[in-house]
């Protein structure tokens, strides 16, 4: 999702002194009282972000089953004015999944050759909320108009930019503060997205910091995640990607265990080394054309893929096109229809969904990889699980199946974000704690095949 090197994360980590300054020693009620504020309009944009991609996304898929020329011309014609903002001034570095120009961003802070008065100048004058508007309408345009991606990668850029703009609003006079206010603005997004306050916590300070916490970016960090996530789950009651059931005990037996291994090697590579190669061949396609043409062009791609794959496999375009929420719910709860439930064809999404998401990110759009991510590890699984049964090398069982997509979802999430501890807590805290011995050995098995 990022491409920033893990030393990049250590050295900022290593820099950091935050936790051994006595201004940040004793939390006062004032800075509660700020990231509270911060934290509870970042959710509020979040939340008002995701219901329109989801408004939009159920009309346009609508429109496509009715009358898929009409799609046609309305995803062409948003794909156009998303190229000319493209190349506009104003639009500048409002594309692509923007977490590793926002890592690199705070990393920059912790340069030794610039004195904090010129770091803190350079914060206060870049553009700070005005940018995160920005970047809610352009992932509109994108993922609401027909492109395929998550909502995350845009909602880190959107996080920090709300978070320095409300440092700015309190007149915070320390750098230390300014990159406290810009975590907790990830943390509250992700918070939001994924309804999941310890992971959205957690994931911004892995994020930034790789395997070190700094203790006070983790307090307020959480402060942050669990005001998002009571009022997006109490107040403006919404939900996240995840309605799901439990279905394994807190056991298991050697076998699944086996299982657990075998699902982390096979969704390892797809979502590891298929995606690289995807996102590489279509950079040098793009590579040969105008980049006024590169939205167009993926945007015609997704239309001509969904197309044939509706005619010829009754594949409905919300599966591989949009967030893919709702599909990811069928897939998870086993509960897909006929058409969809088979092996092949569920292999065959997950493999045009990398395609399409790739297409969407690289021709210039606004959207993230972590919930493509977990689609493409559940949907490759579900397809070796029934591949499995089918030729009756493993019985039918629904606890059976629940590990191998869990184990697929993690190894995927490890593949292309590569955050361990906040992976293991997600899976842990999103699906429910019998779970969490999957997440620890798809971890390690799928950490160590990437970084071969």
């Amino acid at each position: 999702m990022s491409n920033i090197n893990l030393s990049d994360k250590l050295y900022a980590a290593k820099q950091d002194n935050t936790d051994v300054k006595s201004e940040y020693s004793h939390i006062k009620p004032i800075h509660l009282l700020e990231i509270i504020v911060l934290s509870s309009f970042v959710c509020t944009m979040i939340v008002m972000m995701m219901n329109v991609v989801d408004y939009t996304n159920d009309h346009l898929f609508y429109i496509f089953e009715k009358n898929h020329y009409i799609f046609l011309f309305v995803i062409l014609f948003v794909s156009i004015i998303r190229s000319i903002m493209f190349h506009s001034t104003f639009f500048k570095g409002m594309f692509g999944d923007g977490a590793t120009n926002t890592i690199r961003f705070f990393h920059n802070t912790y340069d030794l050759n610039r004195t904090k008065k010129a770091i803190k100048a350079e914060l206060m004058k870049k553009p700070s909320i005005l940018n995160g508007f920005k970047r809610i309408f352009t992932t509109i345009l994108t993922i609401g108009a027909g492109g395929s991606g998550g909502l995350e990668g845009p909602a880190i850029p959107i996080g920090e930019s709300f978070g320095r703009g409300f440092a700015k609003y309190f007149k915070v006079n320390s750098v230390e503060r300014f990159r406290i206010f810009q975590m907790c603005g990830i943390a509250a997004a992700i918070s939001t997205l994924l309804h999941a306050p310890l992971t959205g916590c957690i994931f911004a300070c892995e994020l930034v910091f790789a395997g070190h916490f700094i203790y006070q970016f983790l307090i307020f960090g959480m402060i942050a995640s669990l005001t998002s996530f009571i009022l997006s789950n109490h107040v403006l009651n919404t939900h996240g990607l995840l309605l799901i059931n439990v279905s394994h005990a807190q056991t298991y037996s050697m076998f699944e265990y086996l299982y657990i291994v075998l699902a982390s090697c096979f969704v390892s590579i797809p979502s590891g080394i298929g995606l690289i190669f995807v996102l590489k061949w279509i950079r040098k396609i793009l590579s040969y054309m105008s980049s006024y043409l590169h939205a167009p062009f993926g945007a015609l791609m997704c239309y001509i893929i969904a197309l044939y794959l509706f005619n010829t496999f009754h594949i409905p375009p919300d599966s591989i096109l949009g967030v893919g929420e709702e599909f990811f719910q069928d897939v998870y709860n086993h509960t897909l229809n006929s058409d969809l439930n088979i092996w092949y064809v569920l292999a065959l999404i997950a493999i045009v969904k990398i395609i399409l998401t790739s297409f969407t990110i690289i021709s210039g759009g606004s959207a993230g990889m972590l919930i493509p991510s977990i689609i493409v590890g559940a949907t490759s699984t579900a397809s070796l699980y029934g591949f499995l049964v089918l030729y009756h090398v493993i019985p039918e069982s629904e606890s059976i199946y629940s590990i191998f997509i869990i184990s697929g979802i993690a190894s995927s999430l490890i593949c292309v974000m590569d955050l361990p501890i906040a992976t293991i807590i997600f899976i842990t805290e999103s699906f429910g704690r019998p779970y969490l011995p999957i997440a620890i050995v798809s971890v390690i098995i799928s950490k160590y095949l990437s970084s071969k």
